[in-house]
């Protein structure tokens, strides 16, 4: 028995009317004040928009030119000095004198690693010697054990093949 609610076949809801627009006003549109920190910055006219004419206190980077100019003198101070001139050569100099002090700190940089990676585990070569010693002390120890071991399990199982061949069997 169906109840008369089942029977009976659901409405369909209407969606609401949309809003109407709201009138244009007279009134000025107060809007909220945004924080200084959030509110779009003004540029101010002194402010350069070109970032090569902003001041720096970082030195300026060597253009792909200049890198060309400084690995070719590079070459020639050591391949051909003689045909340098005087201000080229003294650039050279600079140069060399630049890459010195720089592999001179990326040596005391890897050594300082080496230190500090090794400092836990320091050894000196007499104790490394010592500690072979008794490496190889411990290994023949346990060459000797097992064999001891070994020549143990072999009495066992003799022993009791020998009980095994004393008892009558019951066939």
């Amino acid at each position: 028995q169906l109840r008369e609610k089942d029977k009976t076949k659901p409405t369909p809801v209407k969606a609401p009317a949309p809003a109407p627009a709201p009138a244009p006003s007279d009134k000025p549109v107060k809007r909220k004040r945004q924080s200084p920190e959030l509110a779009p910055r003004k540029k101010r006219e002194d402010q350069k928009s070109d970032p090569a004419e902003i001041k720096s206190s970082w030195p300026t980077q060597a253009t792909p030119e200049q890198i060309a100019k400084n690995k070719e003198l590079r070459y020639k101070m050591a391949h051909e000095p003689d045909s340098m001139t005087e201000d080229d050569k003294a650039r050279a100099q600079v140069l060399r004198q630049r890459d010195d002090r720089t592999k001179e700190k990326r040596l005391q940089a890897k050594q300082n690693r080496r230190k500090s990676a090794g400092a836990g585990a320091s050894v000196s070569s007499g104790e490394v010697a010592g500690l072979k010693k008794e490496l190889v002390e411990a290994r023949a120890e346990i060459t000797s054990l097992k064999t001891a071991l070994e020549l143990a399990n072999l009495r066992a199982e003799n022993a009791l093949l020998k009980v095994q061949l004393a008892t009558p069997n019951k066939n």
